[in-house]
């Protein structure tokens, strides 16, 4: 009979919204039901409730009933996996019916309360885990793999949404703290507790993505799956204070960047602003990943793929990367390789029209210009190494002036 007097209760809630003391005999009074009541009835009670709410109300609704549904679900011995996978399966259904905040204003607004949820829900799933982490050594333990399951589905939905859609770039130092990046730490940090973060979400079931070995999962349950697993690999590789003390080691980085291109197409084939922003970002594993060891290795992956190319190729790449790439690392790397196609190429007979030729003063001379006008504009006093080069450079330029003019004359004789 108890769960009958939830759905008073919450409204009453809600009309006194702003009333603490009234808002504190209410908690008071869930209190005693999930004491005295059935916590499977009250279970169903609740989610009913939060079913119910309207879209103003669910962030609302959600909250306030929180702290109940979890502690009639603690109190439950026998098929708890199944009532905590359905109560996190109801939350997170309720929650994309709102809109997922963007822009800065909008997180800081949190007009429809989707982040003050997302700030509640890693403490309500947290005695869960610890749960899990317990049970974790006995292998047998069938109800505590059916509960690591359950919480796996909720941190894979959670990757989903609102993670895939949201922005989890940090906020400026003198804003609060991102909620929705907060919420991605969290996921996280709740995969690496129960050995999910690389043991079973991890590169193979993606790697193999276009040979599903279960027949069961519909074609629909794939491309989630793919979208969660492609916006994990995102956060932990891209922002840079995710999982990095968790990935194995014994991981090989070419295998690692293999199994990302398998992400970025996941992303890239989306249509929405942020999960292509996301697939962009992933491309950027040589500039945006926080493992060094990774960058270096990825570089050098990089020049395997440019010492494939012939003179041409390499000429048109290599203008393309330098326009493309706005990466100062990327680009000096491309400058050494410039410089190095110009030496074998002076050292044949028949050199190269791409990188060497009389074709080039021009480019040459501008790119001095160019120069000449950074160090001019620089600080003398800050910049006594520049300043020292411009001499040099001023050098250069006469004698190509001056070769530019024989050449000139050459031609009028």
């Amino acid at each position: 009979m108890g769960w009958s007097l939830i759905g008073p209760i919450l409204r009453c809630m809600l009309k006194q919204e702003q009333d603490d003391v009234e808002r504190q005999y209410c908690m008071k009074i869930l209190d005693k039901l999930v004491e005295l009541c059935s916590a499977k009835e009250l279970i169903l009670g609740f989610l009913e409730q939060i079913e119910q709410a309207s879209r103003e109300q669910t962030s609302a609704a959600i909250l306030l009933l929180l702290k109940s549904l979890q502690e009639a679900l603690l109190k439950l011995d026998t098929k708890k996996a199944y009532s905590v996978g359905l109560s996190l399966s109801t939350i997170l259904s309720q929650l994309s019916l709102l809109p997922v905040p963007y822009t800065k204003e909008q997180l800081q607004e949190d007009q429809h309360g989707l982040c003050q949820c997302l700030n509640a829900l890693p403490q309500f799933v947290r005695p869960f885990v610890l749960e899990i982490v317990q049970h974790m050594e006995i292998v047998s333990d069938g109800n505590c793999n059916n509960l690591k399951e359950e919480v796996l589905g909720f941190c894979l939905k959670s990757l989903k949404y609102p993670l895939l859609m949201a922005e989890l770039d940090p906020l400026p130092e003198e804003m609060a703290e991102n909620p929705l990046r907060q919420f991605a730490a969290e996921i996280v940090r709740i995969l690496a507790d129960i050995r999910e973060l690389f043991p079973q979400v991890r590169f193979q079931p993606v790697c193999k993505s276009e040979n599903w070995d279960d027949e069961d999962i519909s074609e629909m349950d794939k491309q989630q799956s793919s979208d969660a697993l492609a916006c994990l690999s995102y956060i932990v590789f891209v922002q840079d204070c995710f999982g990095v003390d968790c990935l194995p080691v014994v991981f090989n980085p070419s295998y690692i960047l293999q199994c990302n291109m398998v992400h970025i197409r996941a992303l890239l084939k989306r249509t929405e602003e942020p999960v292509l922003l996301k697939g962009l970002d992933l491309v950027k594993i040589m500039t945006q990943c926080p493992f060094e060891s990774l960058r270096k290795k990825s570089l050098k992956i990089l020049q395997l793929y440019l010492d494939k190319f012939d003179e041409e190729g390499k000429y048109i790449l290599f203008r393309c990367l330098l326009k493309t790439s706005n990466h100062s690392g990327v680009e000096g790397h491309i400058i050494q390789n410039i410089k190095n196609q110009i030496d074998l190429s002076l050292k044949r007979e028949e050199g190269s029209k791409f990188f060497t030729g009389l074709q080039l003063i021009s480019l040459i001379m501008a790119s001095l210009n160019l120069l000449r006008y950074l160090l001019i504009k620089d600080n003398e006093d800050d910049n006594k190494a520049l300043q020292s080069a411009l001499f040099t450079f001023d050098l250069i330029e006469s004698v190509l002036a001056r070769v530019e003019e024989l050449i000139e004359n050459k031609g009028c004789n």
